[in-house]
Protein backbone atom coordinates (compact mmCIF):
# COMPACT_ATOMS: atom_id res chain seq x y z
CA UNK A 1 0.00 0.00 0.00
CA UNK A 2 1.28 3.43 -0.64
CA UNK A 3 0.24 7.13 0.31
CA UNK A 4 0.95 10.10 1.54
CA UNK A 5 1.94 10.46 5.22
CA UNK A 6 -0.52 12.97 6.82
CA UNK A 7 0.59 13.43 10.19
CA UNK A 8 0.81 11.33 13.40
CA UNK A 9 -1.25 12.15 17.02
CA UNK A 10 -0.34 10.64 19.76
CA UNK A 11 -2.55 11.30 23.40
CA UNK A 12 -3.27 9.69 26.58
CA UNK A 13 -6.98 8.19 27.19
CA UNK A 14 -7.19 9.81 30.11
CA UNK A 15 -6.58 13.24 28.19
CA UNK A 16 -9.91 12.94 26.40
CA UNK A 17 -12.27 11.41 29.65
CA UNK A 18 -11.11 14.22 31.27
CA UNK A 19 -11.68 16.72 28.73
CA UNK A 20 -14.92 18.80 28.55
CA UNK A 21 -17.86 16.53 26.25
CA UNK A 22 -15.02 13.71 26.21
CA UNK A 23 -13.48 15.50 23.31
CA UNK A 24 -10.09 16.86 22.39
CA UNK A 25 -8.94 18.14 18.90
CA UNK A 26 -5.61 17.17 18.24
CA UNK A 27 -2.62 18.65 16.20
CA UNK A 28 -1.81 16.10 13.16
CA UNK A 29 2.36 16.11 12.55
CA UNK A 30 4.47 15.08 9.87
CA UNK A 31 7.85 13.41 10.78
CA UNK A 32 9.54 17.07 10.65
CA UNK A 33 7.44 18.00 13.46
CA UNK A 34 5.35 20.74 10.99
CA UNK A 35 1.45 20.80 11.49
CA UNK A 36 -0.31 19.41 8.76
CA UNK A 37 -4.07 19.20 10.04
CA UNK A 38 -6.59 18.83 12.85
CA UNK A 39 -7.48 14.84 14.24
CA UNK A 40 -10.73 15.17 15.93
CA UNK A 41 -10.87 12.32 19.19
CA UNK A 42 -14.24 11.52 20.64
CA UNK A 43 -15.88 9.38 23.42
CA UNK A 44 -19.09 7.98 24.01
CA UNK A 45 -19.75 5.46 27.17
CA UNK A 46 -20.88 2.01 26.52
CA UNK A 47 -22.48 -0.78 28.17
CA UNK A 48 -20.01 -1.96 30.89
CA UNK A 49 -19.88 -5.34 30.60
CA UNK A 50 -18.41 -5.13 27.37
CA UNK A 51 -14.74 -4.17 28.46
CA UNK A 52 -12.11 -4.71 26.29
CA UNK A 53 -8.72 -3.24 25.20
CA UNK A 54 -8.61 -1.56 22.27
CA UNK A 55 -5.92 -0.64 19.86
CA UNK A 56 -6.32 1.50 17.03
CA UNK A 57 -4.53 2.37 13.77
CA UNK A 58 -6.25 4.67 11.28
CA UNK A 59 -5.54 5.18 7.80
CA UNK A 60 -7.59 6.91 5.50
CA UNK A 61 -7.41 6.10 1.68
CA UNK A 62 -8.65 8.67 -1.54
CA UNK A 63 -8.41 11.91 0.58
CA UNK A 64 -9.51 14.43 -2.22
CA UNK A 65 -6.41 17.20 -2.82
Amino acid sequence: MTGDFIGQAEFELADIVGSIHHLKILRLKDQRNIETGKCIVWLDKIDETNKKEVTLKLEVEDVPS
